[in-house]
């Protein structure tokens, strides 16, 4: 069966050798600047990283590393290449590819918002054999889990004024052509079990299509997510890295009794079911389960009114608490609203389109405010040191704590799983007992594939790679 496709006008695909996957517009190709679903989604395709996770064990595995050692603590890397891989072009990929694509992340001129990636890297060379060094300020034993970001993809030296939207990667499938608006896609693949990937360009979702068979894999709006399950399984609905949190602005709401009763007025069974139509899972902790998160409220995320009417008793009158949120979550606020209004708490809605909600968040400019926290990276301390550690730059609810900020140093200095594992723990419970943030839900994906499609499992970053599926025969 053939079919037309607009990345290729003058050329019919054999749909038996093309799997055809609904994307949005991807904005560019340069790893540096990827900073949308579609981009991350092609270059997820097209480049390689030093290392991989995993999607089902979360565990790291070599890729265009053949292996890596950790020294000084884990303040200093090597990671030793394979000998084989080439880009694109057929040139071969070397240390100084590598040591080109750090430094382009961490070049303040180009001003990457994922340069963030790499604060605690002090420096990136290359050393003779193929091995690349990574110092970093501080010791970091989970530092490469980092490495398998797509914003650190190995990009040829050669290439780099040309990535936007004609990029030259080493991964298993090349763009035919170039990056335009409005343009569909054409990746292939030569030695894949998939030859070639059409990636269609649709505004939100292609569920439609999918369900008519002109489309093989889509994101699943959230009102089709039960019939989707139904009909194509649950490899696409699997549990994400994200959470939705009602921040709190502790410079505003010193007083913890205040922040508990927040939490335990919730109604987080009503607000998953009837608000954000199933598509959470209600949380009583920071960290995700897919994270290894376990249940760390002890009582304080279940609804128990009356104990935060007690505690606002004990408070006394409290004025009108403004919160910050996107306005496309009016839904949820309303009904947290509704719930709190149960223990005298008035909440006044403050809804803004997402340059302003971030710089009100930059700014602490709300008591409270609404927010979802999805991991780019697939560890406990996405949600842990980015949001706790004082001064950081996501921590926007003005906490500081010595203690969780030594022992996030401890845990992320610790080589023992189990003790690391241990001092995470040990400041989730604190941070919950201070109630920073109040936990909501944790999301999950939501995508679907066609049954011709084998193999298909979206990881808990949220993404999945084409390489490791193939087409059933029709």
């Amino acid at each position: 069966m053939l079919f037309a496709t607009s990345c290729a006008p003058s050329t019919e695909l054999d749909v038996d050798e093309t799997i055809r996957i609904a994307i949005r517009q991807p904005v560019s190709l340069d790893p540096v600047a990827l900073n949308d679903s579609g981009s991350t989604f092609v270059a997820r395709q097209i480049y390689r990283r030093l290392v991989s996770v995993d999607p089902r064990t979360m565990t790291l595995k070599p890729d265009l590393a053949r292996k890596w050692q950790m020294f000084n603590g884990g303040t200093r890397f090597v990671f030793f290449l394979r000998s084989d891989a080439l880009f694109h072009d057929g040139s071969k990929v070397t240390a100084d590819d590598v040591v080109f694509s750090f430094n382009r992340l961490m070049n303040k001129d180009i001003k990457s918002d994922s340069a963030f990636l790499f604060e605690w890297v002090g420096s990136v060379r290359a050393l003779p054999g193929g091995a690349v060094e990574i110092l970093l300020s501080y010791p970091w034993v989970e530092f490469p889990y980092v490495l398998s970001h797509p914003a650190t993809s190995i990009v040829s030296r050669n290439h780099g004024e040309s990535l936007k939207t004609k990029p030259v990667g080493s991964g298993p499938y090349r763009l035919i052509g170039e990056l335009r608006p409005g343009e569909d896609l054409l990746l292939k693949g030569a030695d894949q079990k998939i030859k070639q990937v059409a990636l269609l360009i649709y505004e939100s979702n292609a569920f439609s299509e999918l369900e008519d068979e002109r489309v093989d894999i889509s994101e699943v709006p959230l009102a089709k997510a039960a019939r989707a399950r139904a009909r194509y399984g649950v490899s696409g609905f699997t549990p994400l890295a994200a959470g939705l949190f009602l921040g709190v602005n502790t410079l505003k709401i010193p007083d913890i009794r205040i922040r508990r009763a927040l939490s335990l007025i919730m109604d987080r069974d009503r607000l998953v079911d009837e608000v954000l139509a199933g598509t959470l899972i209600p949380a009583d902790s920071l960290v995700p389960p897919v994270l290894g998160g376990k249940s760390a409220c002890g009582g304080l995320c279940e609804r128990q009114v009356a104990i935060a009417g007690d505690l606002m008793r004990e408070v006394g009158p409290v004025g009108p608490l403004a919160v910050g949120f996107l306005a496309r979550d009016a839904q949820l606020f309303e009904s947290i609203k509704t719930d709190a209004a149960a223990v005298g708490l008035n909440l006044v809605g403050q809804p803004q389109d997402l340059a302003t909600f971030s710089s009100s968040l930059v700014k602490k400019e709300y008591p409270l405010f609404i927010f979802g926290w999805v991991a780019e990276y697939p560890l406990a301390d996405w949600f842990l040191t980015l949001l706790l550690r004082g001064g950081a730059p996501d921590n926007h609810t003005g906490f500081i704590s010595s203690d969780i900020d030594t022992t996030l140093q401890q845990a992320r200095a610790e080589a023992v799983a189990e003790k690391r594992t241990a001092l995470y723990r040990d400041v989730e419970g604190k941070a919950i007992d201070a109630m920073v943030y109040v936990p909501i839900g944790f999301f999950t994906n939501h995508y679907a594939a066609s049954k011709r499609v084998s193999g298909f499992y979206v990881d808990a970053v949220g993404g999945y790679d084409v390489a490791k599926l193939s087409l059933d025969a029709a």
